[in-house]
């Protein structure tokens, strides 16, 4: 894995006024409504110059109203200096906690591992010794904290930014997630479901939603192509309190939930290996946002009254101007954080810019970090 920007869509008047008889956005007849702003005082937030100075998938969790923690995958840990990474060095994942949601007020500490030699290490490895973890997205029940993490290794040579593979997905069983991670407890259960081949790749993990009583694990699931493997969305749920019993997950699949884990049915197409599914109250519908087919820049939001859809066609929200640094700038990762939201009008929505080059990246500090984008409806929900 390895600055300002302000768009308006304007809401016809005739659904303005449909908006504020009914109290609710109606994104089902018209696409969705909203402002996109850019988020400097929380960017500023997370940027450093020295020990964590960078990393990609920013997940969230809360851990309670006010402390959220942050999942990520590969981590600078090193200086910048005149804007490039120096003395530094690349973890495989690393994690946050963020305490209160106000970014002139909050505070972030960093965790990552030390080796035996007191270099900077991954926090988690796996148990099984293969490859490394990339942590993906998480959620916290009265069972304890529950991470999913993919099991990657190294596919490729040299510079390549996409030389990996992802060979596993597995469930981390945090014990005691009010510890310090440093000190976490943790069990790890490899997921049964899941396919990694030439041929298909299936996979749950990417996103998880809570909703009554339920977890709901996303994933996707992509076919070889000649030219192009487009990835779809696709859904598992169970109970709370059974979420580490894997017998007990259920997999939608054509418009029922099912125990075969292969027949996932793809919920929506251009999916990304990374996303997010939330409740937004401004919108009073669940909202799935993502980068479209996962690191060409577009970032898109789309709806649905129900965790499992049917979800409705995509609404472009933003275009990453990162890409217009140099030929080799992608943007991806771009999920929601509704733990960060002050008010039922915001959803806080981050993304990361990348290079194709890792010595590229290297050498423009510029990348490589979460950048925050708030979202909010272009005409206030009435309760």
């Amino acid at each position: 894995m390895f600055p300002a920007l302000h768009s308006s869509l304007r809401l016809p008047r005739v659904l303005a006024l449909a908006w504020a008889a009914t109290g609710a956005i109606a994104w089902a007849a018209a696409p969705p409504q909203f402002t996109v702003e850019a988020l400097p005082e929380y960017d500023a937030l997370f940027r450093r110059e020295s020990g964590w100075t960078g990393a990609d998938v920013a997940s969230t969790v809360a851990l309670s109203d006010e402390v959220t923690l942050w999942l990520y995958g590969d981590t600078w840990v090193g200086d910048v200096r005149d804007g490039k990474h120096v003395n530094a060095t690349m973890v495989n994942n690393s994690v946050g906690v963020q305490r209160g949601r106000d970014p002139a007020k909050a505070s972030v500490e960093f965790f990552y591992g030390r080796g035996r030699d007191g270099k900077p290490a991954a926090l988690i490895t796996p148990a099984d010794g293969r490859g490394y973890f990339w942590l993906q997205s998480g959620v916290r029940t009265a069972n304890g904290l529950f991470l999913f993490a993919a099991q990657v290794e190294r596919a490729g040579k040299g510079d390549d930014a996409f030389g990996f593979r992802h060979v596993a997905t597995w469930l981390l069983e945090v014990a005691n997630p009010d510890d310090r991670p440093a000190a976490w407890r943790i069990a790890q259960h490899r997921l049964p479901a899941g396919r990694f081949s030439r041929d298909e790749s299936i996979t749950f993990g990417a996103a998880v939603l809570r909703h009554e009583g339920f977890v709901y694990i996303y994933g996707y699931r992509d076919r070889a192509d000649p030219v192009f493997r487009e990835k779809h969305a696709i859904v598992a749920r169970v109970r709370e309190a059974d979420l580490a019993r894997f017998a007990q997950w259920a997999y939608y699949a054509d418009g029922t939930w099912q125990a075969e884990w292969a027949k996932a049915s793809r919920l929506f197409g251009h999916a990304a290996s990374e996303y997010s599914v939330t409740w937004w109250p401004a919108a009073r519908q669940f909202v799935a946002v993502y980068t479209r087919d996962s690191m060409f820049g577009s970032i898109e939001l789309r709806r649905a009254q129900a965790p499992e859809g049917p979800w409705g066609e995509p609404a472009a929200v933003y275009t990453c101007p990162e890409l217009k640094w140099d030929k080799r700038v992608f943007c991806y990762a771009a999920k929601a954080h509704p733990e960060l939201s002050r008010s039922a009008e915001e959803l806080i929505v981050t993304y990361v810019a990348n290079s194709t080059s890792f010595w590229h990246m290297a050498g423009d500090a510029r990348l490589y970090w979460p950048v925050f984008l708030r979202l909010r409806p272009s005409a206030p929900s009435i309760p």
